[in-house]
């Protein structure tokens, strides 16, 4: 199991990852809770197309921003060029499909008190899919 921890913000917004067997935990907080509890999976159609299944567990449903949340950080987790060549790179291998994401869900526990604000949010979501690596 393998964890990161980092803050953003001015240390207001805390992010913890953590990678298991089957999942990647998320939990993205400005308010010191848990709020509410997202599931992200993909489905690989083809080599090109994926099918994403975002469901809210717990917390409000009509909050369409933590499904974003939840949709980027699992697109990435799928897609991301950049997280295969740091997998090559750290396993020393040229296999082209060498994701250890694939096949994992998503859980992310989320909570933010202005969670409107679209700037704020697209650097919380960078900063999230650019520690992705960190996790391998």
């Amino acid at each position: 199991m393998n964890i990161i921890q980092f803050q953003l913000f001015e240390n207001t917004v805390q992010v913890s990852m953590t990678l298991f067997r089957n999942a990647i935990q998320c939990v993205v907080s400005d308010t010191k809770k848990f709020g509410s509890v997202l599931t992200a999976e993909c489905e690989k159609m083809g080599e090109d197309e994926n099918i994403y299944d975002v469901k809210t567990k717990f917390g409000s449903r009509e909050i369409v921003e933590y499904e974003y949340f939840a949709r980027k950080i699992i697109e990435e987790m799928y897609n991301s060029k950049r997280i295969v060549q740091e997998m090559q790179k750290k396993y020393q291998t040229q296999e082209k499909q060498f994701n250890i994401f694939l096949g994992k869900k998503l859980l992310l526990f989320i909570s933010l008190n202005d969670r409107e604000n679209i700037q704020k949010n697209k650097a919380i979501i960078e900063e999230i899919t650019a520690n992705l690596t960190n996790l391998i």
